[in-house]
């Protein structure tokens, strides 16, 4: 009774100034406590416990009205708090509108709203992940991770038909639908399905699904974004070709090639395979297996190129970039470091992650020339970011060097995460 007497006290104040008492009941005043931004502090505080006892339906509306109509730090931590403690869909919804509204409290509503998606029914999701983007709480971002969550926890034919036949609400949702139609393709993951927001613009003419489709009737082909820049870097007519061209040409070079059995490089990790090619054909796709010929052709007819590369590597290497057709063959262009952390990570730029959208792979060096530990060859990192944006990644790892050369493996893994040993070559200085 102190609680609500002194929160009657508070309404009277800010509605009639003292002058008129206002008769409310005790969910009135509770919801107009919790809701309004001229509350009293401790008044809040309070009326959050309160009403949490006694209306718990209504609990979460109030908290995230409220949420969405406060300065105050303190307060608003509050309420993201219990909103979360809360596990519900419509606490998902205010905290995705909060993300929206918040940028620098953007990372935070992800990382929370992922929590929360684990406790309620991924099909419940599909409402949010439409949400109109006329609102505001549409973010496309936080909507692309709540997509990624559920496409990892529902059937994929039943999302598969929910694309093509939802009305779409918002860009993301548009996006999903126009790729569906024209390419047959649905992005599952946020990485893949930010990528083709950034690229949709490059496929509203019929050049890449004509293509696609040849591809497809030759090799059984199926697309990928992270192939987007492979394709339209290339002569339609490399992509009617049938996938033993390609693996006749990559498999001479790699089966040539040196190869090493390298130490983990960290625990747990495993060994490098040696016959990890031979054993993948089947797994890689034609457009994998291009890569990997124009990748060979690169590193084997022209080494020297690397040099230029490898010039400035050291221990615990921070060096790396992207690499792009030119001509018909692949070149790598440096890109400098978003961060520099001293802990053998490339940490990418924004221009980087811009760019790599029409890039056919990433790259970066690992130096382990010191035999300290640093990584040999791709590390679970790499392969777990290789899958999250949907991106080919190639490690160079410089094994050793003297006056005269470096020695250098290099590996490809790929957006689906497989890794292919792609040998070692000897690099002039």
């Amino acid at each position: 009774m102190r609680v609500i007497s002194l929160i009657l006290i508070f309404i009277m104040t800010i509605n009639g100034c003292g002058i008129e008492p206002i008769v409310s009941t005790e969910r009135e005043v509770l919801a107009k406590a919790i809701t309004n931004s001229n509350t009293d502090r401790m008044v809040r505080l309070a009326s959050i416990e309160k009403a949490q006892e006694l209306y718990p339906g209504e609990y979460v509306h109030w908290l995230g009205v409220g949420l969405n109509n406060t300065p105050d730090k303190y307060i608003t931590d509050e309420y993201i708090d219990k909103l979360t403690m809360s596990k519900s869909l419509e606490a998902i919804r205010y905290l995705c509108e909060y993300g929206a509204r918040c940028p620098l409290e953007h990372d935070r509503m992800v990382r929370i709203c992922e929590s929360i998606s684990g406790q309620v029914f991924p099909e419940y999701l599909l409402d949010i992940v439409n949400e109109k983007d006329g609102n505001e709480g549409f973010d496309f971002v936080l909507h692309a991770r709540l997509w990624e969550y559920v496409a990892a926890n529902y059937p994929r034919d039943e999302l598969c038909k929910w694309v093509r036949e939802v009305s779409a609400g918002n860009d993301l949702v548009r996006c999903l639908k126009f790729y569906s139609t024209k390419l047959d393709y649905i992005a599952f993951s946020s990485g893949e399905i930010i990528q083709c927001y950034m690229l949709i613009r490059e496929i509203e003419d019929d050049y890449l699904a004509e293509v696609v489709g040849k591809s497809k009737e030759m090799g059984g082909y199926k697309f990928r974004i992270s192939d987007m820049g492979l394709i339209l870097s290339l002569p339609a007519e490399q992509f009617t070709k049938h996938r033993n061209d390609f693996i006749g040409t990559a498999k001479d070079y790699i089966t040539n090639a040196i190869h090493v059995t390298r130490p983990p490089a960290y625990k747990n990790a495993t060994n490098d395979r040696t016959d990890s090619f031979i054993k993948q054909i089947d797994d890689l796709t034609i457009t994998d297996l291009l890569r990997i010929m124009l990748l060979c052709e690169s590193i084997y007819d022209k080494p020297q190129e690397l040099r230029e590369l490898l010039y400035d590597a050291y221990d615990n290497s921070e060096i790396g970039g992207l690499c792009y057709i030119n001509d018909g063959s692949l070149k790598f262009k440096k890109y400098s470091p978003g961060a520099s952390k001293g802990s053998h990570k490339y940490i990418e730029s924004k221009n980087t992650m811009a760019d790599s959208v029409m890039a056919t792979a990433r790259w970066h060096v690992h130096d382990q020339r010191s035999g300290k530990g640093n990584l040999a060859g791709p590390g679970l990192d790499d392969m777990e970011f290789a899958v999250k944006v949907s991106s080919n990644i190639v490690i160079f790892t410089i094994l050793d060097s003297d006056d005269n050369k470096y020695t250098v493996n290099i590996d490809l893994v790929t957006a689906a995460g497989m890794i292919v040993d792609l040998g070692v070559v000897e690099v002039m200085r």
